[in-house]
């Protein structure tokens, strides 16, 4: 079975999307008066998000299945996952390159709706998530949630990932 997602939030390499209209974005400047981000936040006909961190040279977009338009009974899956793109293109606020998302996009949030079949032990899809990494730490809370998350952990970084184990 395909696994099936209800929202995204992407990490893109911020020449992966060009701006059409930057004067719909709210700009956020720090306290030296520099502007460290843009970002854009849509409620209509389908909901989604641009943050672009100026300071890293990133962009986050986020949206929900909605952005399917009609087709969003379906759910995001691999197949159809293109499709949010164009319509998110289609809105005329920015311009997202398809090929370099496919190749370069790194998944910051997902919701998956379907459960992933894994015939391996927790202990092996543990070890193969983190690549034993000591940059990560495995906590288990309750009987069947494992909370993956990074060791070091600012405002600005912090990582983790909770996957139920039945």
């Amino acid at each position: 079975m395909t696994p099936k997602f209800d929202y995204f939030k992407l990490r893109l390499p911020s020449d992966s999307v060009v701006i059409k209209d930057a004067s719909v974005f709210s700009h956020i400047i720090n306290k030296d008066g520099e502007e460290t981000q843009m970002r854009y936040v849509q409620s209509t006909p389908f909901s989604y998000e641009i943050l672009i961190d100026l300071l890293r040279n990133i962009t986050f977009v986020s949206f929900s299945g909605k952005a399917l338009l009609e087709n969003y009974p379906a759910l995001i899956c691999s197949n159809n996952i293109i499709e949010c793109f164009k319509n998110i293109n289609t809105q005329g606020i920015c311009e997202i390159d398809t090929t370099k998302i496919l190749k370069k996009a790194i998944v910051r949030e997902c919701d998956v709706t379907t459960d992933i079949s894994y015939s391996g032990t927790i202990t092996d899809l543990l070890d193969t998530l983190i690549l034993k990494s000591k940059n990560y730490t495995i906590s288990k809370k309750c009987d069947n949630r494992f909370y993956i998350q990074t060791t070091y952990v600012t405002r600005r970084k912090h990582e983790c990932m909770v996957i139920f184990w039945m």
